[in-house]
């Protein structure tokens, strides 16, 4: 009896490994229990997609091809976790919401307005650093992006355009080279001033010598 090739051993290893993590849903679909009185509790979609994604990146850190084969029935094992989620929820054994939700305007509101007025409570902390959090989440919020995005603006990165200021992100997750990359306007909010994102960059970037 021949041996398996290696390539085949990788491929029986990682479905092997995929199928593992998505038992706990399968059973339980199949016996009718709510997921949190199972053992092992069914993780969500997103979760089992980025595992998919990991093992992508891996391959292209180490420029190798993923196996057309094994990039096929990864995406029926997956598909087929969908449908089993799917199930689950139809049945009411999973909520609804697995892990993300969307924020709320209101919601949005009352943590713009907490970061605003927060002031350093503990040791090491002081208003640069309180108030870093609020320029961050208002900004994060009108520009409508990740963190990531965020986290990489700079000062040449923005430019006033008549009555906005006009923020350039270098790229994002689904455009990691920056070609689709254009001026996003964010304008002045007068009448809410802890949503207002030109009032939270000013307080960010002009240093204010405390007097307290």
């Amino acid at each position: 009896m021949a041996l398996s090739s290696p390539s085949r051993l990788l491929q029986d290893a990682v479905l092997a490994f995929f199928g593992h993590i998505c038992s706990p849903a399968h059973t339980c679909d199949l016996d009718s229990v709510h997921v949190n009185d199972a053992t092992n509790a069914p993780l969500s979609v997103s979760y089992i997609w980025g595992y998919r994604s990991a093992l992508v990146d891996v391959y292209c850190a180490k420029l190798i091809e993923l196996d057309t084969q094994l990039d096929t029935e990864l995406r029926r094992v997956l598909d087929g976790y969908e449908k089993t989620v799917n199930s689950l929820k139809k049945s009411g054994l999973m909520k609804i919401n697995e892990v993300k939700r969307g924020l709320k305007s209101s919601i949005f509101g009352l943590l713009a307005l907490k970061l605003m007025t927060e002031a350093p409570s503990r040791k090491g902390q002081n208003w640069g650093t309180t108030l870093f959090g609020w320029s961050y989440f208002v900004l994060m919020w009108n520009l409508m992006s990740r963190s990531e995005s965020i986290d990489s603006i700079m000062l040449q990165h923005m430019e006033w355009t008549e009555d906005c200021l006009s923020i350039e992100e270098q790229g994002h997750k689904g455009d990691q080279k920056g070609v689709e990359k254009f001026g996003k306007h964010v304008y002045a909010n007068p009448f809410t001033p802890s949503q207002c994102p030109i009032l939270a960059l000013a307080v960010h970037l002009i240093p204010v010598q405390s007097t307290r």
